[in-house]
């Protein structure tokens, strides 16, 4: 019980210490073909952020993020299809950008604020900033990083809460199965005790009745003997009495015991229905936004949270705030396909144990196995039917 409560101080302790390294140090990575810009907009932000660290470099972009522990990344490139080229080889390629939240902006041109705006209410980048010509708006990139840090650390806090709630459940439950078990074992131990003294007493009780008789009736010397043997009995019998009293006294601590953590074990049954009230979240990712509305009405009705990507590349960018509990991946996608970013999900720790159910109109043969041998957990051919989505999902939760 103590080593629960302690790994749970130990845990909240290091959480504590990340978001506080976190408040204290904010990295700014800038990915551009251009070693001016980069300079221009360190400077320009350099009064409120002097931790930055910029590539020049398409083939060491995802590489230079993941050494940088950089929390912000600023896409700064030519022209906004650029940016959005190398973000996408990007996302394929860093090994640290899933495993922490991240914000991530898009600077581009005036002539190309329109794009930009179509790319972020898609979701696909946090926030876009018209860079160029810098006199438009110099103070624009200042607050929106400002914006995106306050983003993180509320995210940090809430997902700070909720480990410490699932922490409490654990060790909740760990408590009371300790305890219900240390009870039992008390009022076994009690019980054998018990049971024991009352063999030892008839024995005893056996053992007098026979020197009684055996001194009425007159005795030997071995007999005589036999009674001395019997007499030590008789003293261990005394001490009976003690040991009965050790049998009260833990039947005492074992009531006490209970009661003690009674009000600890309905916490703990608390927390776990609250547990369970909590929503699970699903992904849909499908490019027909007929199909994304008709699922996600789907599933609101059955009491699941969702969340909605319109391409491969959107939905690992949305697996870098949310690790949802199911996802539902069509195949024929723009940029990469549903084959390729399930390959993907499958071969990364922090999303591998992620069910992934393909939901796709192209039911060949080859193409089913090509999706199971990517990993995908499970088939559904389009047009689809409400209860095998639903049955579908009910099997992946409970399969993981």
């Amino acid at each position: 019980m103590a080593d629960a409560v302690e790994r749970a101080v130990f845990n909240h302790i290091i959480k504590a210490e990340r978001l506080n390294d976190m408040n204290r140090r904010t990295v700014i990575y800038i990915a551009t073909d251009n070693k001016s810009s980069a300079e221009l907009i360190k400077e320009s932000i350099s009064d409120e952020f002097s931790d930055v660290v910029f590539s020049t470099s398409f083939a060491s972009v995802a590489e230079g993020f993941d050494q940088s522990g950089a929390s912000i990344i600023l896409l700064a490139y030519n022209s906004v299809t650029q940016s959005d080229e190398v973000y996408d080889d990007f996302l394929l390629h860093s090994k640290q950008i899933h495993l922490l939240p991240c914000r991530v902006l898009l600077l581009c041109g005036k002539n190309e604020a329109s794009v930009a705006y179509k790319l972020c209410h898609a979701k696909k980048y946090d926030n876009y900033i018209v860079f160029w010509p810098l006199h438009y708006d110099p103070f624009r990139l200042m607050i929106s990083i400002t914006q995106a840090v306050t983003e993180l650390e509320e995210l940090y806090n809430m997902r700070g809460k909720l480990a410490e709630l699932a922490d409490k459940e654990r060790i909740n439950t760990e408590l009371e199965a300790l305890v219900i078990k240390q009870a039992e074992g008390a009022i076994r131990y009690a019980t054998g005790i018990n049971d024991n003294a009352s063999k030892i007493k008839v024995s005893v009780e056996e053992a007098l009745d026979n020197i009684d008789r055996q001194t009425r009736e007159g005795v030997s010397v071995d007999q005589y003997n036999k009674g001395l043997e019997l007499s030590a009995k008789i003293k261990d019998a005394f001490n009976l009495e003690k040991v009965r009293k050790k049998i009260e006294e833990i039947k005492a601590l074992s009531r006490d015991f209970d009661a003690f953590f009674f009000g600890h074990i309905n916490l703990s049954k608390r927390i776990g229905d609250q547990a369970k009230t909590l929503k699970k979240n699903i992904l849909v990712v499908d490019d027909d936004a007929f199909q994304r509305n008709v699922l996600v009405s789907l599933l609101k009705a059955e009491n699941y949270d969702v969340e909605v990507a319109s391409s491969g590349a959107e939905a690992i960018k949305v697996l870098h705030d949310n690790t949802p509990d199911v996802i539902l991946m069509d195949i024929l996608m723009p940029g990469i396909s549903g084959i390729e970013t399930t390959k993907y999900i499958k071969s990364n720790a922090w999303s591998k144990d992620i069910p992934v159910i393909i939901i796709s109109g192209q039911s060949q043969k080859d193409i089913i196995v090509d999706c199971i041998k990517m990993g995908a957990d499970s088939f559904v051919l389009k047009p689809f039917d409400r209860q095998t989505i639903i049955k579908k999902i009910s099997t992946a939760l409970n399969n993981k």
